[in-house]
């Protein structure tokens, strides 16, 4: 009977997390999760979260959330950079988005473009999460109807839904994704009908690949002697990426691996599995997963005693884990048991700092971990809209943000920064006939000859001493 009343209270404490929390995607307050975007309603679940919750609310409106009102005022001599970001109902989103509305500003302010920098946010929302066939949809009417020069995305998930769009000959235009971690969506070997690769060199990523984080999970398991290791991982791209990684590299080590379906956790239907990981003698058990179901998994295992560690990728991590797991201080407190994760350290950048001053005093709030990989994706579309001078298109914006690519990188570059400032550098370095090393919100700005991200650390996080918060260390 203990134990029903226990399924039953989880029961409600889901339905009420999901009911009272706007944002459904991995990323929670000033600092979570990388990339997971919460889970995809659409076929195509990214490598992001699960069915890519944090969706537009109701229909697509297809409404501009511009760089002040979001309404896009058509003028011809209009610069406009596409968004698909679910703001409407995603905390964590909104905290990207506004990192890009502020690049945007910034980009006007600077004077360094003869129009006006428009950006145009159309929401992939579904219901209360987003939906990848919408981010495809709604990438495909910022060509049409919008003439963006390029997209700014986030989430694996939505990621891949828009690639499945630049790889037709038809929408051939840039997209920047400021969170999705699958490492397949830049490996055309691993292309397929219902699993897009990018096909036509028009994806570029600003966050490191699970390839980054997978490793510092294994390596950490590793180091501490781990030969039984149990892996519970949502099914979707962010889950099937990562848990890959990791089984990759400890291979034998790992005793169990099991999947989740992506979408609601149903606790009552995963009584088994957790059951058996529970049994199975495990050393730790590692949740590449996402905040929707984290604090709740964690909880059970708490609960029913697990004794080692849990490991949680960034996407799992979640400041409800601390108001949802009764016990957890005791528990973490008891020797042999701990609660570590791994995500990528945007903030190491030397200009990290001055972004997230500048953030919080434009938005009035802290920005969250891709806060500065969303500013990144925005100011790299700038720094190569400047390379393009007068000639600004789709096909410009290519391939001049594939300068930023390591292979095209010199040592004699100009070194700028961020803020209008920072354009206004870039622009006099450029006219001089020179070229820019861009240091940015999460680091250097570089690329490799795929697109994606080099150059960001690491860092790992534990639970700080009074169990409300995270304490983090650089890798």
């Amino acid at each position: 009977m203990k134990k029903v009343l226990r399924l039953f209270v989880i029961s409600v404490a889901i339905a009420g997390l999901i009911a009272c929390s706007s944002d459904e995607e991995t990323d929670t307050g000033s600092d979570t999760g990388s990339d997971t975007g919460t889970t995809d309603t659409g076929t195509d679940t990214g490598t992001d979260t699960g069915t890519d919750t944090g969706t537009d609310t109701g229909t697509d409106t297809g409404t501009d959330t511009g760089t002040d009102t979001g309404t896009d005022t058509g003028a011809a001599d209009a610069i406009v950079i596409g968004a698909v970001f679910h703001d409407d109902v995603s905390d964590s989103a909104k905290l990207r988005l506004d990192a890009i509305k502020m690049a945007v500003d910034e980009m006007n302010a600077a004077g360094v473009f003869a129009g006006e920098v428009q950006l145009v946010n159309l929401r992939p929302t579904d219901g209360d999460s987003a939906s990848s066939d919408k981010a495809a949809e709604n990438a495909q009417k910022l060509f049409d109807d919008h003439d963006a020069i390029g997209v700014i995305s986030l989430y694996s998930s939505l990621g891949r839904s828009i690639i499945g769009v630049t790889n037709d000959p038809a929408y051939n235009y840039v997209q920047c994704n400021v969170s999705a971690s699958n490492p397949s969506l830049n490996i055309v070997a691993d292309n397929a009908e219902d699993a897009a690769t990018d096909q036509t060199d028009n994806f570029f990523r600003t966050v490191v690949t699970d390839l980054f984080q997978g490793n510092e999970m294994a390596s950490y398991a590793q180091s501490q002697g781990w030969t039984k290791v149990g892996i519970y991982y949502v099914d979707d791209p962010f889950g099937q990426g990562l848990s890959g990684v990791i089984e990759g590299v400890l291979g034998s080590d790992v005793s169990q691996s099991i999947a989740f379906p992506a979408g609601e956790f149903d606790m009552a239907g995963e009584l088994d599995n957790l059951n058996a990981l529970l049994n199975g003698g495990l050393d730790a058990i590692m949740l590449p997963t996402l905040k929707e179901s984290s604090p709740f998994i964690i909880s059970y295992l708490v609960d029913e005693g697990f004794t080692g560690s849990i490991v949680l990728s960034d996407g799992a991590k979640t400041d409800d884990i601390f108001t949802t797991v009764d016990g957890l201080g005791a528990w973490d407190g008891t020797d042999g048991n701990e609660m570590v994760g791994f995500e990528p350290n945007n903030f190491a950048g030397k200009n990290s700092a001055d972004f997230s001053t500048a953030f919080t005093a434009d938005v009035g709030e802290e920005p969250n971990t891709y806060s500065p990989t969303a500013y990144d994706c925005a100011m790299g579309f700038a720094m190569a809209m400047i390379y393009s001078g007068d000639d600004i298109s789709r096909d410009t914006l290519r391939t001049n943000l594939g300068k930023f690519k390591e292979g095209n990188r010199s040592d004699s570059e100009t070194e700028v920064g961020i803020g209008a400032a920072g354009l206004q550098a870039a622009a006099a370095a450029i006219a001089a006939g020179g070229s820019v090393n861009y240091e940015g919100a999460s680091g250097k700005l570089m690329f490799d000859d795929e697109g994606d991200r080099i150059g960001l650390g690491m860092r790992q996080f534990t639970v700080n001493s009074s169990t409300d918060g995270w304490d983090y260390t650089d890798l």
